[in-house]
């Protein structure tokens, strides 16, 4: 009877810290939940990720998902959709308006998702983006982006820094509990995913790049999220509640060498 007693005592310990650290792991997670909107004015883009044009073989390409085993995606200037994802049915049209202006359409199922247009300065240093599309909740989205030319000297090919971003409504993030160890993420476009917080990849949902994945996990306080594309990461997101609980900022590192970070700061609402 003892020796019973005794492989059962280590059994009913464990069940009592498993359950105590899912207690502990569900009350530190609950901090993050909730909706949060960006305040725009503390943004930081040290390290954002440069947008890259290249002449391919046939057609131009553009690089896109991060500097870390990029996408390459062709751009065939004859304003008819192509396919881009056929896992989701999502499609492309390129069309060149002139040599300084440049327009794509991103379609799905052949549904018109955003219009995202490109204009390069009359000195081909700077390139401004308006992207245009709507929101989770069916209200039009309008963002702009300016970049300045870092490598390359002629027209739209080249690479380009972000130097910033205007958008016509803040973005916001969405952040929900699933249990004692689950989180849902998804912003306000609907890209997101849902994960349980053992480091695990799940596919990431909405308009993201083909082969994106994300991974999530708690570090002491932190929530911490690496994202990664066919198995390679590609830059990693960190989380932090203010001690009043009434902000959340983000940081943002690429997994690329030297590359810097951006910083977000939410407000919840």
């Amino acid at each position: 009877m003892r020796l019973r007693a005794l492989s059962v005592v280590p059994v009913v310990f464990c069940s009592v810290l498993i359950s105590a650290a899912s207690a502990q792991t569900a009350t530190t997670l609950d901090r993050f939940v909730g909706s949060w909107k960006e305040d725009e004015s503390k943004r930081q883009l040290d390290g954002a990720p440069l947008m890259v044009f290249r002449q391919g073989a046939k057609n131009l390409e553009e690089l896109r998902g991060g500097e870390v085993n990029p996408v390459v995606q062709p751009m065939v200037f004859d304003a008819k959709p192509h396919p881009l994802d056929a896992s989701r049915q999502q499609q492309i049209a390129w069309r060149q308006i002139d040599p300084k202006h440049y327009e794509r359409t991103l379609l799905e199922d052949g549904k018109l998702i955003n219009t995202r247009a490109l204009e390069v300065s009359s000195d081909g240093n700077t390139l401004t983006q308006r992207t245009r599309g709507k929101r989770s909740d069916g209200k039009p989205d309008l963002q702009t982006f300016v970049y300045r030319r870092v490598g390359g000297d002629k027209g739209l090919v080249g690479e380009w820094k972000l130097q910033s971003v205007r958008t016509d409504m803040p973005p916001a993030l969405h952040i929900t509990r699933l249990g004692a160890d689950k989180v849902k993420m998804v912003d306000d476009v609907g890209v997101g995913f849902t994960a349980t917080l053992d480091g695990r990849p799940v596919v990431e949902t909405g308009l993201a790049v083909a082969g994106i994945s994300d991974s999530a996990r708690l570090v002491g306080g932190i929530l911490e999220v690496t994202t990664s594309r066919d198995g390679e990461e590609l830059g990693r997101d960190q989380y932090v509640v203010s001690a009043d609980g009434k902000t959340l900022t983000e940081t943002s590192r690429s997994l690329a060498p030297n590359a810097g970070a951006n910083v977000s700061v939410y407000v919840k609402q």
